[in-house]
């Protein structure tokens, strides 16, 4: 099965770059139905677009077939701020509201996810929005979440130290760092 699960429309309003945010301009200008179209050419099996913190690209073309509702979430370490993204996938609405008041601490946020079985992912693991990102943070990343994007967009570099990463961690590495976290 094929399907983009990382893919911007108009709807992202507010990108991560700070050059883009300073001159105005969104992450994309493209429209949702044009994404489906296109997704679909390239034979795509579904559709869904991960805006930034909305699901209004999703509903636009929630009517299409092969259609669901996807969204970036931007959340937030709570003892420093680190920012990191988080994908997430066939939520309702009324979830996708609550994700919203959750995503402050990422924490609760995960919580939510697992508890609702809410397919997610945690977004371009190795790059932080607000370049706090620390050996810890990864670490405690690689607790909270079970899947990682390889995300064909970035530097090749980040996906190989991505796979580095995961493939050369061990159980024993994981206990301890549950251990010294407190995360399970």
């Amino acid at each position: 099965m094929k399907i983009d699960l990382h893919c911007h429309s108009k709807h992202s309003k507010r990108p991560v770059l700070w050059l883009m945010q300073k001159i105005g301009c969104p992450e994309s200008f493209t429209e949702p139905a044009e994404i489906y179209a296109l997704a679909r050419q390239y034979g795509m099996a579904a559709v869904t677009i991960t805006d930034h913190n909305t699901i209004d690209g999703c509903l636009e073309i929630a009517e299409l077939p092969h259609t669901f509702i996807g969204c970036e979430y931007t959340t937030y370490f709570p003892e420093d701020n680190c920012k990191v993204h988080v994908a997430a996938y066939g939520m309702t609405e009324a979830q996708h509201a609550d994700l919203m008041q959750a995503r402050a601490n990422i924490f609760d946020l995960v919580s939510y996810l697992t508890d609702n079985a809410i397919r997610h992912v945690c977004a371009h693991p190795l790059f932080s929005p607000n370049d706090r990102l620390t050996l810890v943070h990864v670490e405690k990343l690689l607790l909270l979440f079970k899947n990682w994007e390889w995300n064909g967009d970035l530097a090749p570099e980040m996906n190989l130290a991505v796979r580095q990463l995961l493939d050369e961690l061990k159980p024993g590495d994981i206990e301890r760092m549950a251990n010294r976290d407190g995360i399970v």
